[in-house]
């Protein structure tokens, strides 16, 4: 219940979650397992599950990269102020594919690791870029800004992650880590149950996945297959 609970909350729905995708991330969390509870594994919908020093995450997954490519393979780094277009689609050129749109029906609200609607206001300027000294937000559920290094940290994200991810921000402000956190501010969420409801602007971005090639001309598809 748990496992399917957290793809749930991540994608938005349970479609595309067999039996056996359940039973290979509970694999990962067994306390038996040669190494301790460790690893990765790939699911539907551009979401892996990842097991570390006795966490369980579900979220957006690596880039995927051929095939053919020897292990072990790097990330692709997360790239460097690429600005988002609003309405568009963004391809920072690190195996993510950004949509982006002008929203006003309560009905078109989406919260997933993949998937947000943030304040239009709050949206001039945003980039998509990796981490840098100085960033902060202000979680969701949390007390208060902090910095997003204290953050990643908090979160077990892996040392040698942290470089990928990708990050939504204005300036040093940072508005979203897909699967990690949201900036309380910039979420629409926060608006829907409060005076500001109705008013203003919304936008949706959607995350995509696509393949990452290292060299042109390269084999392999890159693609997921199920855990």
């Amino acid at each position: 219940r748990i496992v399917r609970h957290l793809y749930a909350e991540a994608r938005g729905d349970r479609r595309d979650l067999p039996r056996r995708a359940v039973d290979a991330v509970l694999d990962l969390c067994a306390t038996g397992r040669p190494g301790g509870p460790s690893g990765r594994i790939s699911l539907s919908g551009g979401l892996e599950a990842f097991a570390v020093r006795g966490w369980l995450r579900v979220g957006p997954a690596r880039p995927a990269v051929p095939t053919s490519t020897a292990p072990p393979v790097r990330t692709p780094p997360a790239p460097s102020d690429t600005p988002l277009r609003v309405p568009g689609v963004t391809e920072p050129g690190n195996g993510w594919r950004i949509r982006s749109s002008l929203i006003e029906k309560p009905g078109e609200m989406v919260y997933t690791s993949l998937e947000w609607c943030f304040r239009a206001d709050m949206m001039d300027g945003c980039t998509i870029r990796s981490r840098r000294e100085g960033d902060r937000i202000r979680p969701e559920g949390g007390s208060g800004s902090r910095s997003l290094k204290k953050l990643l940290i908090d979160r077990r994200i892996p040392r040698e992650d942290r470089d990928a991810l990708l990050v939504l921000a204005v300036g040093y402000k940072v508005l979203w880590v897909p699967g990690v956190a949201v900036d309380a501010e910039a979420s629409a969420r926060r608006s829907e149950n409060s005076i500001e409801a109705g008013t203003g602007r919304r936008i949706r971005v959607a995350l995509e996945r696509f393949p990452v090639r290292t060299n042109a001309g390269e084999g392999g598809t890159g693609q997921d297959g199920e855990a």
